[in-house]
């Protein structure tokens, strides 16, 4: 046999063996491909991404009631099939563990169950005085990182926090001043004061029949004619309805509270960036909010108008309080008001204010 020819038959052979081989893969991966379409393979389902249609809550669910004095706005949540307590704590913005404190729970909700989300007991609203880092401020008061970040709507502890930012704290006051992060007032000593006595003028006149009371101290005063429309000064307002509301909006206003809701109502000021972010061109508590628009070229004035800004000085507490002007009836002398935090945080009322109450500072128009 000459060389050649034994080159060839290896040739021949080793062509051979690559073939049988190769058709040996072919049967093989075809009967495996057919037994994996038989089997249903596992996924772990974090990491399969999906539109979730039951985020959110439905206001249905939600109910506003007062505590047994009348006075403490309370709101109840009935919980749904797809509830997880720390749903909840986010979608009301209130910590998981105070949410378990008011609820006495352990770890895990039922649905239907009837939860407090909110008491309104144990909050203040704090002016940031010092810039400095939200850890840094949080270590500073000893106070709880977690629910700071949960409250304010803060994803990152090394946030910066600048003077005059509103702070949403869930301390008593009490304890605030007891941490110092509150300082109290120095007394002021009282002066020598001479009550007056209460006046009465009647005056009848048997020709037209009308008749005039004028009544004075130092709380109200109210006048009255046949067929006019009396007026007080400490106006208790008529409410109309009452519902929550908790859009995930940041304007650099403490949520939940009457500025944060009126700068959301209010986009020919606050103009919206995106749909979750609004621009801030005035701030402070909302007793400034006239002299500031003011300040900033925004147009303002004494009569109310729909849609307008109203400011108090002093309604729900001294850092006052803004609402939104929805129409006014001038013969009567009101005037329909919608805010939040008049009844409690996150909760909208509208309600029937008198034009001429002795807390409104004035109005900003937008």
């Amino acid at each position: 046999m000459t060389r050649n020819s034994r080159v060839s038959k290896t040739r021949i052979l080793f062509t051979s063996l690559i073939i049988f081989l190769f058709t040996i893969i072919v049967v093989r991966a075809d009967a495996f491909s057919n037994s994996v379409e038989d089997q249903k393979i596992k996924v772990n389902p974090n990491f399969i991404g999906s539109e979730d249609d039951t985020i959110g809550i439905n206001p249905d669910n939600i109910n506003i009631t007062t505590d047994d004095e009348g006075d403490t706005p309370i709101i109840h949540y009935i919980v749904q099939e797809w509830d997880t307590i720390e749903k909840i704590s986010k979608e009301f913005w209130v910590p998981e563990k105070k949410l378990k404190e008011l609820n006495k729970l352990w770890n895990s909700v039922q649905p239907w169950q009837k939860l407090i989300v909110s008491d309104n007991e144990e909050w203040i609203l704090y002016v940031v005085k010092k810039e400095r880092s939200l850890k840094l401020f949080s270590e500073f008061y000893r106070l709880n990182i977690d629910d700071l970040m949960t409250l304010n709507y803060i994803s990152d502890d090394s946030e910066m926090l600048y003077p005059w930012q509103e702070l949403f704290i869930n301390v008593t006051e009490q304890r605030a001043y007891d941490i110092w992060l509150l300082e109290k007032a120095q007394p002021v000593l009282p002066k020598d004061e001479v009550i007056k006595p209460k006046v009465t003028k009647k005056t009848t006149n048997n020709t037209n029949k009308n008749t005039t009371t004028v009544t004075t101290n130092n709380n109200w005063w109210t006048t009255s004619n046949a067929g006019s429309t009396t007026i007080r000064n400490n106006w208790k307002s008529r409410i109309l309805k009452q519902w929550y509301y908790n859009p995930k909006i940041s304007n650099w206003f403490a949520v939940g509270y009457c500025t944060w809701y009126a700068a959301i109502k209010s986009p020919n000021i606050f103009k919206y960036t995106s749909a979750t972010k609004q621009e801030r061109p005035f701030g402070w508590n909302a007793v400034n909010w006239y002299a500031n628009a003011k300040a900033a070229g925004f147009s303002v004035g004494q009569s109310p108008r729909p849609w307008a800004i109203v400011v108090y000085k002093n309604l729900r507490s001294s850092a006052g309080h803004v609402g939104i002007v929805l129409s006014v009836n001038s013969a009567a002398g009101e005037m329909t008001i919608e805010d939040m935090n008049y009844a409690g945080r996150f909760i909208v009322t509208q309600r029937i204010d008198n034009i001429n109450n002795s807390n409104i500072v004035w109005y900003i128009y937008q």
